[in-house]
C-alpha cells in the first residue's frame, strides 16, 4: 500500500438530507442558498472546477421549483461536465424500500437528470445505513461500473482497502470505493470545527494542511492505489470558502503530489488508469466497524413502514400489473404519466432520514399525505382500469337484477382464493333464501352467506368504490355506528330496503387473468370448501395446519403436513428503551415483561367453513416510563390493552396474526418472538 498519493482528487460537493432534523421545506429554503453559491462559484471560474450535487436529483427539483428561471444556468454547467447530477432520485435507505423501488428510483433519477446533460454515472451513496449485495447488480443495470459509500465495512470488507471489486449475487461487479474516515473527510478545510463551514470564521490554510496531512496517514494504512479521494463537503455544505487558498496551500505543502479539483467521475477514470490491484468483496456491506449501521431503525416508527410496504404493493404488483393488461391485451390507454408521478411521490419518502423513522415529529408527519397521495392516486386509477375492463371480460348482465363479481389475478401465477365481498341488492323481489355463485360455466362454487342485513336505501350508495370487503365493510361500519337503528330494517322489511349481503366464496383465478361469478337465485348446492376450515373451543383447523390460540396471545401451530408442531409462538415481550431515535438501549437497569400466563378470555369472532377467526382479549400491565434519571423503568404502570386475532382460511396452511395494542406507556420496546426451535 502506498505511503503516499501521486494524485489526490479533491471533490466539492454537498450531502443534502432533504428532510431530517428541519422539515423539507425549512431545508429547500437552505438548497436555494446552497445552489445559489454553487452556480455562481463555477461561473466564476479560476481553479474550482468542479461541484457534485450530491447523488440524488430530487435537490435539484427541489430547487428549480423555487427558482425555474435558473434551469438553462444548470444545464449548461451540467454540460460542460461541471456539475454532477444523480444518479439516483433520492439517496434511499436500501434495507426498508423494495427492489423493484430502487430499480424505478434510478430510472427517475436518470430521467430527471436528462434534460441537463444526464445523470453522472457513479454509484455514489455516501450516507445509506448499509447496503445491499445486489447492490452491484443494480448499479449494472443503469449502466453504472462503480460505488462510492461511506457506512457498511465489517472486519472482511475493511481488510480489502480502499478500493475492491464488489461483486453481486448475480456475478454482477462495480469498482467500490470506500471513502476513508466518510464522506466529509475534507469538508469545512482549514476550519478549526468541520460545522463551522456553515458560519462565517477565517478559514486558516495553514490548518487545512494539517487535517489533510493527518487524514493521509489514515489512508496510507488503506488504500491500494496511488489515487486518492478526499471528499470537500459534508451536510447540508456550501462551496468550501477561500477555495483558492486552501488548494494552494496543500500543493505548497505536498509538491510531489498532484492535486486535482474534478469529478467522483474524474476520480474513478485516473483511478482506474493507474496500476493497483484490488480487493475483492462479495455480498451485502452491513458492518459497523468504522461508521454506525444504526440498524435500530428498521423498527422505529412502524407505520411508516407499514404504509410504504402497502403502497409499493399497490403500485407495483397491483396497478402495473393490470394497468399493462388492460393496454396491451385490450387496447386501453396506459395511465404512464399518473403511474409515474405517484412513484415519485413515493420516493420522496424512501431517503433514509424519512423511511427509517429517525428524524422529528414534523418530517414524518409530512410523510403521511405523501403516502396518501400514493394510495389514493393508485387505488383512484385501479378503480377506473377495472371498470373498464369489467366489461371486456363478459357479456354485460341480462337485467338490473343481475349481479355479476368480476375477479382479476395481478399475479403472474394461477390461484385459488377465498374472496370476500359485500354485495348490496336492490329490493327487486329476490328470493333471497335461494341465492349462490355460479362461475362463467355455471357451476356452482363454494359459497357461505357471512352476514345480511336490510339497510335504508342508498345508504350504500358508495360501497363498489372500495376495492376490499375490508374496507367496504368498514365504510358500513361508519354508517352503522354514526345512525344505528335508523338505517337497518328488520327481514320483514326486505321487499323496501336494500341487502347488504357479505359473500365468502372460492374462486380459481388464472395467472394474469379473470374470472366472473353471477349471484343467482335458486342456485344449484355449492360444493364445499376444499379444506374447510373447522372450530373447537379456540383451536382452528383446516386439514393442513391446527392452530390453538391462548389467552395470554400465544398460539401452538400443528402442520398437519409434515408432523411439525410450534409451541408458545408470538409470545409478547417488553423492554425498556433507554436508547435515542436511531437505536435501541437497555437501560442500567433492566426490566422485560413478558405477556406470558396473563388472565384474559378468547372469543368467536367468525366460525365460518371458508374462514374463521378467534380472539384473544387480555390487559397487560406495563411500567408508563422511563424513571426521571432514565436507569431504571418507573415503578408505576399503566394499562395497555391487548387483542390478538388469529385466521385460518380454508385450503391454506398459513395463519393470520393480527395483534393489536392500545400503547399508553413510554420509552419501551415490544417484540413477538416467534420461537423457531
Amino acid at each position: 500500500m502506498p505511503e503516499r498519493p501521486a494524485i489526490v482528487y479533491l471533490v466539492s460537493h454537498t450531502h443534502w438530507d432533504r428532510e431530517w432534523y428541519l422539515t423539507a421545506h425549512e431545508f429547500q429554503v437552505d438548497l436555494e442558498r446552497v445552489v445559489e453559491g454553487v452556480l455562481d462559484r463555477l461561473d466564476a471560474g479560476g481553479e474550482f472546477k468542479h461541484f457534485a450535487l450530491d447523488g440524488q436529483t430530487i435537490a435539484l427539483e427541489d430547487y428549480l421549483s423555487v427558482r425555474p428561471e435558473h434551469a438553462p444556468r444548470v444545464a449548461a454547467l451540467c454540460r460542460e461536465g461541471r456539475l454532477a447530477l444523480g444518479p439516483w432520485y433520492v439517496l434511499p435507505d436500501e434495507f426498508l424500500v423494495s427492489g423493484e423501488s430502487m430499480v424505478r428510483n434510478l430510472l427517475i433519477g436518470h430521467a430527471v437528470a436528462a434534460p441537463f446533460g444526464g445523470a453522472q454515472k457513479v454509484g455514489l451513496m455516501p450516507d445509506s445505513f448499509g447496503h445491499l449485495a445486489q447492490m452491484p447488480q443494480l448499479l449494472r443495470g443503469a449502466g453504472i461500473d462503480s460505488f462510492i459509500y461511506t457506512r457498511g465495512n465489517d472486519d472482511a470488507a475493511a481488510a480489502q482497502g480502499l478500493e475492491f471489486d464488489w461483486t453481486a449475487p448475480d456475478g454482477s461487479r462495480v469498482l467500490a470505493v470506500n471513502q476513508c474516515r466518510g464522506y466529509c473527510n475534507a469538508g469545512g478545510l482549514g476550519f478549526q470545527e468541520i460545522w463551522h463551514a456553515h458560519t462565517r470564521r477565517r478559514v486558516e490554510p495553514a490548518r487545512a494542511v494539517e487535517q489533510v496531512r493527518e487524514l493521509f496517514i489514515e489512508m496510507a494504512r488503506h488504500s491500494r492505489s496511488d489515487v486518492w479521494l478526499l471528499n470537500n463537503g459534508c451536510d447540508h455544505f456550501p462551496v468550501q470558502q477561500d477555495f483558492e487558498a486552501v488548494l494552494a496551500a496543500l500543493r505548497d505543502a505536498f509538491p510531489e503530489i498532484e492535486f486535482r479539483h474534478g469529478s467522483y467521475g474524474d476520480f474513478l477514470a485516473a483511478l482506474r488508469s493507474r496500476p493497483f490491484t484490488p480487493g475483492a468483496h462479495a455480498g451485502e456491506l452491513l458492518g459497523g466497524k468504522e461508521h454506525h449501521i444504526l440498524s435500530g431503525v428498521w423498527s422505529a416508527r412502524m407505520p411508516l413502514k407499514q404504509a410504504n410496504e402497502r403502497c409499493q404493493h399497490l403500485l407495483a404488483r397491483v396497478l402495473e400489473p393490470a394497468s399493462a393488461v388492460a393496454h396491451f391485451v385490450h387496447g386501453l390507454p396506459y395511465p404512464a404519466g399518473a403511474i409515474g408521478a405517484a412513484w415519485k411521490l413515493l420516493l420522496a419518502n424512501h431517503p433514509h432520514d424519512s423511511i427509517c423513522g429517525c428524524s422529528t415529529d414534523d418530517v414524518h408527519a409530512e410523510m403521511l399525505p405523501r403516502f396518501a397521495g400514493v394510495r389514493e392516486t393508485a387505488t383512484r386509477l385501479l378503480q377506473r382500469q377495472l371498470g373498464d375492463l369489467a366489461p371486456r371480460f363478459g357479456p354485460a348482465p341480462a337485467d338490473d337484477r343481475a349481479t355479476v363479481l368480476t375477479l382479476f389475478n395481478p399475479l403472474p401465477v394461477p390461484r385459488r382464493e377465498i374472496v370476500e365481498r359485500l354485495v348490496v341488492l336492490q329490493p327487486f323481489g329476490y328470493r333471497l333464501d335461494t341465492l349462490g355463485l355460479v362461475d362463467a360455466d355455471g357451476n356452482a362454487v363454494p359459497c357461505e352467506i357471512v352476514s345480511r342485513q336490510f339497510v335504508e336505501r342508498f345508504w350504500g350508495i358508495d360501497y363498489r368504490a372500495a376495492l376490499t370487503a375490508e374496507e367496504q365493510l368498514a365504510r358500513f361500519a361508519i354508517y352503522r355506528e354514526q345512525f344505528g337503528e335508523r338505517i337497518l330494517h328488520p327481514d320483514s322489511e326486505a321487499d323496501t330496503a336494500d341487502c347488504f349481503l357479505h359473500l365468502r366464496f372460492e374462486a380459481a383465478l388464472p395467472a394474469l387473468g379473470h374470472a366472473t361469478f353471477t349471484l343467482v337465485e335458486d342456485a344449484p348446492t355449492p360444493p364445499p370448501f376444499a379444506h374447510p376450515v373447522r372450530v373447537a373451543g379456540s383451536t382452528l383447523e383446516n386439514g393442513l395446519v391446527r392452530v390453538a390460540l391462548h389467552s395470554d396471545g400465544r398460539l401452538d401451530l400443528d402442520d398437519l403436513r409434515d408432523g411439525r408442531s410450534f409451541h408458545g409462538l408470538n409470545h409478547l415481550v417488553d423492554d425498556e428503551d433507554a436508547g435515542d431515535e436511531y437505536d435501541f438501549s437497555h437501560a442500567a437497569t433492566p426490566r422485560t415483561v413478558s405477556a406470558a400466563g396473563l388472565a384474559g378470555e378468547v372469543v368467536h369472532v367468525d366460525a365460518g367453513a371458508g374462514r374463521a377467526t378467534v380472539e384473544a382479549r387480555f390487559n397487560w400491565l406495563l411500567p408508563v416510563s422511563l424513571g426521571a434519571d432514565r436507569s431504571a423503568r418507573s415503578p408505576e404502570t399503566v394499562d395497555c390493552p391487548v387483542t390478538v386475532r388469529v385466521t385460518l382460511t380454508a385450503g391454506s396452511p398459513l395463519v393470520d396474526v393480527r395483534t393489536r395494542i392500545d400503547n399508553r406507556a413510554e420509552d419501551h420496546r415490544l417484540r413477538a418472538e416467534f420461537p423457531a426451535g
